[in-house]
């Protein structure tokens, strides 16, 4: 059993950090292996392999996890790097506080003259202010000027009137990681995000970014603050390359020989190689120098197309009017297809259809049943007027949303956080004074038998075992049905349509009796009525062959 650890922290040997909550998300498990683990040949492979091993202790899933991949000994990477700059130091400027090395983070308070030269400058552990990351430091004598690297971009000074809109040093900007910043007296100002300034009121520290062009643009004293006379104005972000930044696979990255890279990349000492774990030594031993220089130096990632340039204002538009005619499209779509359901119609094309904000009619229901996030939904039916636990009664004022999920077992049914979230997301989205119930379809178990007479040359066994397949198919509820899209809920069974799927069977020549019984076990002539909400499955046929 591995102890969990939450990110970004990295799992020592026996433990796992799992951004992916249990295999319900997408996203990394990562482990590490212990040194004890090792190379094990099993089964028909050719060659030892490390085998891990993943068990469910409780709960289920909703959806079958899909792994999309393993990569050992690898690391995530983000496109993106910090803005860097470099400021002079004057001669005679003695740095007070612990002076850090390349690579470290500080906290530090600075002035600086009109030419941006660094008039005092302290270093601090502790205290208020960011964490600004120290690439270079050399320090000024009392001759010579000194200089010094810092992740972070002077951006301008305050006047105590409204600014025009501030330019960046680099953009596109990665926008989780901006953050701006006032500096005067020692003290530091952190500033807020804001998609508009329209409620910022005059005391707010309020800031408006355009990432794409690189645009800063603070407050006009009445709707949000502006930086006071003097203040310095710093941010600390990471820019990208957007779109520009997609890769190909097997395409070769460089490491950048930069002041960001260089500590990274330092030659590593005598005690940290005997840090290194024995099979490592080994690999590295059989590589030439020039082979080792080329693994330090380059890499070889899988094809990254996550990378994606700013919205034109004519795609945002599309999307908005898209959103805003949802309702619209989904009547459109249904009137299309001659349908007052979503379901049995084809998959794909519902889904490509913009889920409504609000629900009004059934369709929206449905519509919105298959696009609750972080769920899956396979199929879904609404019902007005339709309690659960009343079936056979109308209830006004209540509507029932049946959900099955994408488990491929017989019976699918979704699990108790599967039927919350959708009912939490519904109760957020339905219209006044409706009740909205989320269950899971109710089974009926179908049995079928049947006598049928084989061509010339038929294989007994194989038709009987082609029938049953053929049954099984026909009633499973998430891929049988007369359309191939599950069965539908509350259609009843007819027997016309089995003894024409049987006769279709190759190798049968025709049907001489056919029966069907279902939960209740009287075998009927006839036909298999279904309630509202009700699905099928298949039971265990009995086929025989008439001589």
């Amino acid at each position: 059993m591995l102890q969990e650890v939450a990110m970004p922290s990295r799992p020592a040997t026996g433990q796992v950090m799992d951004d992916t909550r249990s295999l319900t998300l997408d996203g990394l498990v990562e482990f590490a292996v212990p040194a004890s683990a090792s190379a094990t040949q099993l089964g028909a492979v050719t060659s030892k392999l490390f085998y891990v091993r993943c068990r469910l202790a409780g709960g289920g899933y909703d959806a079958p996890p899909v792994l999309l991949g393993v990569c050992p000994n690898s690391a995530v990477a983000l496109q993106s790097v910090p803005v860097v700059q470099t400021f002079p130091i004057l001669a005679g400027v003695n740095a007070l506080g612990p002076v850090p090395t390349p690579g470290q983070r500080t906290r530090l308070s600075l002035s600086l003259d009109e030419p941006l030269r660094i008039q005092s400058l302290q270093f601090s552990s502790g205290g208020s202010g960011p964490e600004i990351g120290v690439l270079n430091y050399k320090a000024a004598s009392n001759v010579n000027a000194g200089e010094i690297t810092l992740e972070i971009a002077f951006i301008g000074t305050g006047t105590g009137r409204p600014l025009d809109p501030l330019p960046l040093p680099s953009a596109p900007v990665e926008m989780r990681s901006f953050r701006v910043f006032t500096h005067s007296g020692g003290a530091w100002q952190e500033w807020t995000r804001r998609d508009d300034l329209d409620s910022s009121q005059r005391t707010d520290f309020h800031f408006v970014i355009d990432p794409t062009n690189g645009l800063l643009v603070f407050g006009s004293g009445e709707r949000g603050r502006t930086p006071a006379a003097q203040d310095l104005i710093f941010a600390l972000y990471e820019t990208t390359h957007a779109d520009a930044g997609n890769i190909a696979p097997d395409q070769a990255i460089l490491a950048a020989d930069n002041l960001h890279n260089q500590p990274i990349f330092k030659p590593l000492t005598v005690a940290q190689r005997t840090q290194i774990n024995k099979v490592q030594q080994q690999i590295l031993a059989q590589l030439t120098p020039a082979q080792r220089a080329q693994l330090q130096g380059r890499i070889r990632p899988q094809t990254v197309e996550a990378g994606a340039a700013e919205e034109f204002l004519e795609h945002l538009t599309g999307r908005a009017v898209e959103r805003l005619h949802a309702h619209e499209q989904l009547l459109d779509f249904a009137v299309r297809q001659r349908s007052n359901s979503l379901d049995q119609l084809d998959p794909g094309a519902v889904r490509a259809l913009a889920p409504p904000t609000n629900a009004v009619d059934l369709l929206d229901f449905e519509r919105l049943a298959l696009d609750v996030p972080g769920t899956r939904v396979s199929r879904t039916q609404a019902c007005a007027y339709s309690h659960p636990d009343y079936p056979c009664l109308q209830a006004p004022g209540f509507l029932r949303v049946v959900i099955l999920p994408a488990v491929p077992v017989l019976e699918p049914k979704p699990t108790v956080g599967l039927v919350l979230a959708v009912k939490r997301f519904m109760d957020r989205r339905r219209t006044v004074c409706t009740r909205v119930e989320v269950v899971g379809p109710q089974y009926l178990r179908v049995r079928v038998t049947a006598r049928v007479k084989l061509q010339s040359g038929a294989s007994a066994a194989r038709v009987v075992a082609a029938v049953n397949q053929a049954v099984e198919m026909f009633l499973d509820p998430l891929a049988g049905g007369p359309s191939g899209r599950g069965w539908p809920f509350g259609r009843s069974v007819y027997r016309s349509e089995i003894m024409q799927l049987i006769a279709g069977v190759h190798g049968v020549t025709c049907v001489t009796s056919l029966t069907m019984s279902s939960d209740s076990g009287e075998e009927l002539c006839g036909d298999i009525p279904l309630c509202p909400g009700f699905l099928v499955s298949s039971g265990q046929h009995n086929i025989q062959i008439e001589k």
